[in-house]
């Protein structure tokens, strides 16, 4: 892929689990309580894969998120940025999960994304 857009992503099922108000989503995925599927956790975090990446990225998130907590993007960009992979964090102090709550911020998050696959594509 040449261009990359993480909304309101999951990257690390362990913080999800113990940090989102969708908890029990986790323990459906992986068909028990996370000390009980150790390996299974490991393998479906996608900050497993972070050394894989090569695409740009550009996450975008609601710091007021309760779904799906902004700290599962922030560590994604962090693990990126380590890896020298191309990344944005655009956060957005008054949304939640999906930038929903105000129009202009709906825009803003359109005019981003066009942006970004334009610079990229």
């Amino acid at each position: 892929f040449k261009a990359a857009v993480s909304i309101s992503s999951i990257s690390n099922l362990f913080s999800q689990w113990g940090c989102s108000a969708l908890s029990s989503w986790v323990e459906v995925e992986i068909r028990g309580l996370p000390w009980e599927k150790l390996d299974l956790m490991i393998k479906q975090s996608p900050i497993m894969q972070a050394h894989k990446v090569r695409t740009p990225v550009l996450f975008i998130h609601g710091e007021k998120d309760h779904d799906t907590p902004i700290v599962e993007a922030e560590q994604m960009f962090a693990a990126l940025k380590k890896y020298d992979v191309e990344t944005v964090f655009v956060r957005y102090v008054e949304e939640g999960h999906g930038v929903r709550r105000k129009p202009a911020n709906q825009l803003d998050v359109m005019r981003r994304l066009i942006a970004w696959f334009d610079g990229h594509i």
